[in-house]
Protein backbone atom coordinates (compact mmCIF):
# COMPACT_ATOMS: atom_id res chain seq x y z
CA UNK A 1 0.00 0.00 0.00
CA UNK A 2 1.38 3.40 -0.92
CA UNK A 3 2.17 5.84 1.88
CA UNK A 4 -0.27 8.76 2.45
CA UNK A 5 2.41 10.96 4.00
CA UNK A 6 3.25 12.98 0.83
CA UNK A 7 -0.47 13.68 0.20
CA UNK A 8 -1.07 14.75 3.81
CA UNK A 9 1.97 17.01 3.68
CA UNK A 10 0.74 18.60 0.46
CA UNK A 11 -2.69 19.27 1.99
CA UNK A 12 -1.18 20.80 5.11
CA UNK A 13 0.76 23.24 2.93
CA UNK A 14 -2.20 24.13 0.68
CA UNK A 15 -4.76 24.86 3.39
CA UNK A 16 -3.15 28.02 4.84
CA UNK A 17 -2.93 29.56 1.35
CA UNK A 18 -6.70 29.14 0.86
CA UNK A 19 -7.41 30.63 4.28
CA UNK A 20 -5.45 33.79 3.45
CA UNK A 21 -7.69 34.80 0.52
CA UNK A 22 -8.56 38.49 0.44
CA UNK A 23 -11.96 39.22 1.99
CA UNK A 24 -14.58 41.75 0.90
CA UNK A 25 -15.26 43.85 4.01
CA UNK A 26 -17.57 46.60 2.68
CA UNK A 27 -19.99 46.77 -0.18
CA UNK A 28 -20.43 46.71 -2.98
CA UNK A 29 -22.66 49.76 -2.95
CA UNK A 30 -23.55 52.14 -5.77
CA UNK A 31 -22.92 55.88 -6.06
CA UNK A 32 -23.46 58.60 -8.68
CA UNK A 33 -25.39 56.47 -11.17
CA UNK A 34 -26.25 58.29 -14.41
CA UNK A 35 -28.13 57.07 -17.50
CA UNK A 36 -24.90 55.50 -18.82
CA UNK A 37 -22.58 54.86 -15.86
CA UNK A 38 -22.23 54.08 -12.17
CA UNK A 39 -19.63 53.92 -9.41
CA UNK A 40 -19.28 50.58 -7.64
CA UNK A 41 -17.65 51.10 -4.24
CA UNK A 42 -16.09 48.34 -2.15
CA UNK A 43 -13.40 47.66 0.43
CA UNK A 44 -11.14 44.62 0.87
CA UNK A 45 -9.03 43.65 3.86
CA UNK A 46 -5.85 43.66 1.77
CA UNK A 47 -4.63 44.93 -1.59
CA UNK A 48 -6.47 43.05 -4.35
CA UNK A 49 -7.69 43.36 -7.91
CA UNK A 50 -11.43 43.98 -7.93
CA UNK A 51 -13.30 43.66 -11.21
CA UNK A 52 -16.90 44.57 -11.99
CA UNK A 53 -18.59 42.78 -14.87
CA UNK A 54 -22.00 44.17 -15.92
CA UNK A 55 -24.11 42.00 -18.22
CA UNK A 56 -25.65 44.27 -20.87
CA UNK A 57 -29.25 43.58 -21.92
CA UNK A 58 -28.39 43.31 -25.61
CA UNK A 59 -25.46 40.99 -25.00
CA UNK A 60 -21.87 41.66 -24.11
CA UNK A 61 -20.49 43.22 -20.97
CA UNK A 62 -19.27 46.49 -19.52
CA UNK A 63 -16.25 45.91 -17.31
CA UNK A 64 -13.86 47.87 -15.14
CA UNK A 65 -11.09 47.00 -12.69
CA UNK A 66 -9.31 48.65 -9.76
CA UNK A 67 -6.43 47.54 -7.60
CA UNK A 68 -5.96 48.47 -3.96
CA UNK A 69 -7.93 48.05 -0.75
CA UNK A 70 -10.38 50.97 -1.20
CA UNK A 71 -12.14 50.51 -4.54
CA UNK A 72 -14.14 53.09 -6.50
CA UNK A 73 -14.81 51.48 -9.86
CA UNK A 74 -16.47 53.49 -12.63
CA UNK A 75 -18.44 51.36 -15.07
CA UNK A 76 -19.34 53.13 -18.33
CA UNK A 77 -21.30 52.11 -21.39
CA UNK A 78 -24.54 51.22 -19.60
CA UNK A 79 -27.93 51.59 -21.31
CA UNK A 80 -30.35 54.18 -19.88
CA UNK A 81 -33.55 53.15 -18.11
CA UNK A 82 -32.37 49.58 -17.57
CA UNK A 83 -31.72 46.96 -14.91
CA UNK A 84 -28.25 45.61 -15.50
CA UNK A 85 -26.96 42.65 -13.45
CA UNK A 86 -23.36 42.88 -12.35
CA UNK A 87 -20.83 40.63 -10.64
CA UNK A 88 -17.94 41.71 -8.43
CA UNK A 89 -14.81 39.57 -8.51
CA UNK A 90 -11.94 39.80 -6.01
CA UNK A 91 -8.70 38.42 -7.46
CA UNK A 92 -10.78 36.54 -10.03
CA UNK A 93 -13.24 35.00 -7.53
CA UNK A 94 -16.87 36.17 -7.58
CA UNK A 95 -17.75 37.61 -4.17
CA UNK A 96 -20.94 39.63 -4.73
CA UNK A 97 -23.58 40.53 -7.28
CA UNK A 98 -26.32 43.08 -7.74
CA UNK A 99 -28.22 45.28 -10.18
CA UNK A 100 -27.49 48.71 -11.57
CA UNK A 101 -30.77 50.53 -12.18
CA UNK A 102 -30.03 53.40 -14.52
CA UNK A 103 -32.38 56.40 -14.87
CA UNK A 104 -33.90 57.40 -18.17
CA UNK A 105 -32.51 60.38 -20.01
CA UNK A 106 -34.21 63.69 -19.17
CA UNK A 107 -37.04 64.82 -21.45
CA UNK A 108 -37.82 61.29 -22.65
CA UNK A 109 -40.70 58.94 -21.88
CA UNK A 110 -38.33 56.85 -19.75
CA UNK A 111 -37.07 59.95 -17.96
CA UNK A 112 -40.58 60.64 -16.66
CA UNK A 113 -40.52 57.40 -14.67
CA UNK A 114 -38.61 57.19 -11.40
CA UNK A 115 -38.96 54.93 -8.38
CA UNK A 116 -37.09 56.65 -5.56
CA UNK A 117 -36.99 55.76 -1.87
CA UNK A 118 -36.55 58.24 0.99
CA UNK A 119 -35.38 57.39 4.51
CA UNK A 120 -33.96 59.34 7.41
CA UNK A 121 -32.50 58.86 10.88
CA UNK A 122 -32.08 55.22 9.93
CA UNK A 123 -28.52 54.39 10.94
CA UNK A 124 -29.40 52.48 14.12
CA UNK A 125 -29.10 48.82 13.03
CA UNK A 126 -32.33 48.29 15.00
CA UNK A 127 -34.75 45.63 13.65
CA UNK A 128 -37.11 48.31 12.33
CA UNK A 129 -34.29 49.99 10.40
CA UNK A 130 -33.30 46.67 8.83
CA UNK A 131 -36.96 45.96 8.02
CA UNK A 132 -37.32 49.38 6.38
CA UNK A 133 -34.30 48.61 4.20
CA UNK A 134 -35.81 45.27 3.25
CA UNK A 135 -39.15 46.85 2.27
CA UNK A 136 -37.31 49.34 0.06
CA UNK A 137 -35.37 46.45 -1.53
CA UNK A 138 -38.56 44.49 -2.16
CA UNK A 139 -40.15 47.57 -3.71
CA UNK A 140 -37.24 47.78 -6.15
CA UNK A 141 -36.35 51.43 -5.62
CA UNK A 142 -33.75 52.59 -8.11
CA UNK A 143 -32.23 55.26 -5.86
CA UNK A 144 -32.22 55.79 -2.11
CA UNK A 145 -32.39 59.42 -0.95
CA UNK A 146 -31.47 59.85 2.71
CA UNK A 147 -32.14 62.83 4.93
CA UNK A 148 -29.33 62.32 7.40
CA UNK A 149 -28.22 60.49 10.52
CA UNK A 150 -26.99 57.65 8.35
CA UNK A 151 -24.70 56.05 10.96
CA UNK A 152 -25.30 56.43 14.69
CA UNK A 153 -24.10 57.28 17.19
CA UNK A 154 -21.38 59.61 15.91
CA UNK A 155 -20.82 58.99 12.21
CA UNK A 156 -17.20 58.12 12.97
CA UNK A 157 -15.21 55.73 10.78
CA UNK A 158 -16.05 52.73 12.96
CA UNK A 159 -19.83 53.40 12.81
CA UNK A 160 -20.41 53.03 9.08
CA UNK A 161 -20.15 49.27 8.66
CA UNK A 162 -22.26 48.16 11.66
CA UNK A 163 -24.92 50.85 11.29
CA UNK A 164 -25.24 51.39 7.53
CA UNK A 165 -23.28 49.23 5.13
CA UNK A 166 -23.93 45.84 6.72
CA UNK A 167 -27.61 46.29 7.75
CA UNK A 168 -28.50 47.83 4.38
CA UNK A 169 -26.19 45.67 2.24
CA UNK A 170 -28.97 43.80 0.36
CA UNK A 171 -30.54 47.12 -0.64
CA UNK A 172 -27.36 49.04 -1.44
CA UNK A 173 -26.01 46.38 -3.83
CA UNK A 174 -28.78 47.31 -6.26
CA UNK A 175 -29.90 50.83 -5.29
CA UNK A 176 -27.84 53.98 -5.75
CA UNK A 177 -27.21 55.81 -2.48
CA UNK A 178 -27.68 59.61 -2.46
CA UNK A 179 -27.31 60.80 1.16
CA UNK A 180 -27.12 64.05 3.06
CA UNK A 181 -25.41 64.41 6.47
CA UNK A 182 -27.30 64.83 9.71
CA UNK A 183 -26.25 66.24 13.05
CA UNK A 184 -24.94 62.84 14.21
CA UNK A 185 -22.42 62.81 11.37
CA UNK A 186 -21.04 66.05 12.75
CA UNK A 187 -20.39 64.51 16.16
CA UNK A 188 -17.21 63.50 14.38
CA UNK A 189 -15.32 66.75 13.69
CA UNK A 190 -16.05 68.09 10.23
CA UNK A 191 -18.21 65.02 9.43
CA UNK A 192 -14.96 63.34 8.42
CA UNK A 193 -16.38 59.83 8.74
CA UNK A 194 -19.25 60.68 6.36
CA UNK A 195 -16.97 62.32 3.80
CA UNK A 196 -14.50 59.42 3.89
CA UNK A 197 -17.13 56.67 3.65
CA UNK A 198 -18.98 58.04 0.61
CA UNK A 199 -18.14 59.11 -2.94
CA UNK A 200 -20.36 62.09 -3.75
CA UNK A 201 -20.34 64.84 -6.38
CA UNK A 202 -18.13 67.81 -5.59
CA UNK A 203 -19.72 71.15 -4.77
CA UNK A 204 -18.13 74.48 -3.82
CA UNK A 205 -17.26 73.17 -0.34
CA UNK A 206 -16.42 69.56 -1.14
CA UNK A 207 -19.02 66.80 -0.92
CA UNK A 208 -21.15 68.35 1.83
CA UNK A 209 -23.87 69.45 -0.60
CA UNK A 210 -24.41 68.64 -4.26
CA UNK A 211 -27.09 68.04 -6.90
CA UNK A 212 -27.95 65.47 -9.54
CA UNK A 213 -30.63 64.58 -12.07
CA UNK A 214 -32.55 61.34 -12.09
CA UNK A 215 -34.49 61.41 -15.31
CA UNK A 216 -36.83 64.38 -15.13
CA UNK A 217 -36.21 64.87 -11.40
CA UNK A 218 -33.59 67.34 -10.20
CA UNK A 219 -32.40 66.78 -6.63
CA UNK A 220 -30.51 69.31 -4.49
CA UNK A 221 -28.92 67.52 -1.53
CA UNK A 222 -28.17 70.05 1.24
CA UNK A 223 -26.20 70.12 4.49
CA UNK A 224 -28.15 71.71 7.33
CA UNK A 225 -24.95 71.95 9.38
CA UNK A 226 -23.84 74.73 7.04
CA UNK A 227 -26.70 76.80 8.48
CA UNK A 228 -26.89 75.54 12.09
CA UNK A 229 -23.45 74.10 12.80
CA UNK A 230 -22.76 71.71 15.66
CA UNK A 231 -19.36 73.39 16.06
CA UNK A 232 -18.89 76.49 13.90
CA UNK A 233 -15.13 76.07 13.60
CA UNK A 234 -15.59 72.54 12.22
CA UNK A 235 -18.54 73.14 9.88
CA UNK A 236 -16.55 73.17 6.65
CA UNK A 237 -19.21 75.30 4.93
CA UNK A 238 -21.28 78.45 5.37
CA UNK A 239 -24.87 79.52 4.91
CA UNK A 240 -23.89 82.15 2.36
CA UNK A 241 -21.91 79.76 0.18
CA UNK A 242 -24.51 77.00 0.20
CA UNK A 243 -27.50 79.25 -0.45
CA UNK A 244 -25.70 81.06 -3.28
CA UNK A 245 -24.89 77.69 -4.83
CA UNK A 246 -28.47 76.47 -4.30
CA UNK A 247 -29.98 79.51 -5.96
CA UNK A 248 -27.70 79.12 -8.99
CA UNK A 249 -28.25 75.37 -9.16
CA UNK A 250 -32.05 75.54 -9.08
CA UNK A 251 -32.17 78.45 -11.53
CA UNK A 252 -30.08 76.48 -14.03
CA UNK A 253 -32.22 73.35 -13.87
CA UNK A 254 -34.91 72.84 -16.51
CA UNK A 255 -36.23 69.67 -14.86
CA UNK A 256 -40.01 69.55 -14.46
CA UNK A 257 -39.63 68.22 -10.91
CA UNK A 258 -37.34 69.70 -8.27
CA UNK A 259 -36.65 68.03 -4.93
CA UNK A 260 -34.56 69.20 -1.98
CA UNK A 261 -33.08 66.95 0.72
CA UNK A 262 -32.04 68.28 4.12
CA UNK A 263 -31.68 66.90 7.63
CA UNK A 264 -32.85 69.62 9.99
CA UNK A 265 -36.28 70.61 8.66
CA UNK A 266 -37.58 73.86 7.24
CA UNK A 267 -41.30 73.30 7.92
CA UNK A 268 -42.22 70.60 10.44
CA UNK A 269 -43.63 69.67 13.83
CA UNK A 270 -42.27 67.07 16.19
CA UNK A 271 -40.13 66.83 19.29
CA UNK A 272 -37.15 68.77 17.91
CA UNK A 273 -39.23 71.30 15.99
CA UNK A 274 -37.54 73.72 13.57
CA UNK A 275 -34.40 75.79 13.95
CA UNK A 276 -35.57 79.20 12.65
CA UNK A 277 -32.29 79.74 10.79
CA UNK A 278 -33.21 76.89 8.39
CA UNK A 279 -36.47 78.33 6.98
CA UNK A 280 -35.00 81.83 6.99
CA UNK A 281 -32.17 80.70 4.72
CA UNK A 282 -33.98 78.21 2.49
CA UNK A 283 -37.75 78.71 2.26
CA UNK A 284 -37.59 81.87 0.08
CA UNK A 285 -35.31 80.03 -2.37
CA UNK A 286 -37.54 76.95 -2.43
CA UNK A 287 -40.59 79.12 -3.14
CA UNK A 288 -38.97 81.40 -5.69
CA UNK A 289 -37.25 78.69 -7.74
CA UNK A 290 -39.99 76.11 -7.89
CA UNK A 291 -39.01 73.33 -5.51
CA UNK A 292 -41.89 70.85 -5.49
CA UNK A 293 -41.04 68.67 -2.49
CA UNK A 294 -38.63 69.09 0.43
CA UNK A 295 -37.68 65.84 2.16
CA UNK A 296 -36.30 66.34 5.65
CA UNK A 297 -35.49 64.41 8.83
CA UNK A 298 -34.28 65.05 12.42
CA UNK A 299 -37.78 64.77 13.90
CA UNK A 300 -38.30 61.01 14.35
CA UNK A 301 -41.69 60.71 12.73
CA UNK A 302 -43.45 60.88 9.37
CA UNK A 303 -45.52 63.87 8.38
CA UNK A 304 -46.47 65.72 5.21
CA UNK A 305 -47.62 69.30 4.84
CA UNK A 306 -50.09 70.75 2.43
CA UNK A 307 -48.49 73.02 -0.19
CA UNK A 308 -47.09 75.68 2.10
CA UNK A 309 -45.89 79.25 1.59
CA UNK A 310 -44.12 81.16 4.37
CA UNK A 311 -45.14 78.45 6.84
CA UNK A 312 -48.85 78.65 5.99
CA UNK A 313 -50.78 76.10 3.86
CA UNK A 314 -52.06 77.73 0.67
CA UNK A 315 -54.31 74.88 -0.46
CA UNK A 316 -55.57 71.60 0.94
CA UNK A 317 -54.98 69.39 -2.05
CA UNK A 318 -51.98 68.31 -4.08
CA UNK A 319 -53.34 68.96 -7.57
CA UNK A 320 -51.22 71.65 -9.25
CA UNK A 321 -49.64 72.81 -5.97
CA UNK A 322 -48.77 76.49 -5.74
CA UNK A 323 -46.04 76.05 -3.12
CA UNK A 324 -43.60 73.40 -1.88
CA UNK A 325 -44.73 70.33 0.04
CA UNK A 326 -42.63 69.46 3.10
CA UNK A 327 -42.24 65.78 4.03
CA UNK A 328 -40.49 64.69 7.22
CA UNK A 329 -39.22 61.12 7.06
CA UNK A 330 -37.22 60.78 10.27
CA UNK A 331 -38.56 57.48 11.55
CA UNK A 332 -36.28 55.14 9.63
CA UNK A 333 -34.45 53.95 12.73
CA UNK A 334 -37.47 53.24 14.87
CA UNK A 335 -37.34 55.91 17.59
CA UNK A 336 -40.80 57.49 17.30
CA UNK A 337 -41.83 60.15 19.85
CA UNK A 338 -45.30 61.64 19.83
CA UNK A 339 -46.34 64.58 17.65
CA UNK A 340 -46.18 67.93 19.43
CA UNK A 341 -48.78 69.59 17.20
CA UNK A 342 -50.37 69.22 13.79
CA UNK A 343 -50.36 71.32 10.66
CA UNK A 344 -53.33 73.63 10.17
Amino acid sequence: MRSLSPLIAALSIALPAAASAVALTRGPFLQQTSPTSTLVVARTDAVAEVRVVAELPGGGTAEATARGAEHVIRVDGLPPSSEIPYRLLVDGVERASGLVRTPGRPATAEGRKALLGVIGDHGTAEPIAIANGERLRERGVAALLTVGDNAYPDGKAADWDPYLFRPFAPLLRSTTLWPVPGDHEYRTPGARGYLDALVLPEGPEGERYYSFDWGDVHVAALDSNCIVPMVAAEAGCTTASMTAWLRSDLAASKAPWKIALIHRPAVATGHYGVYPQIPAALVPIFQELGVDVVFQGHNHLYERSWPTKDGVPVQKDYDHPRAPVYVTSGGGGGWLPAFSRTFA
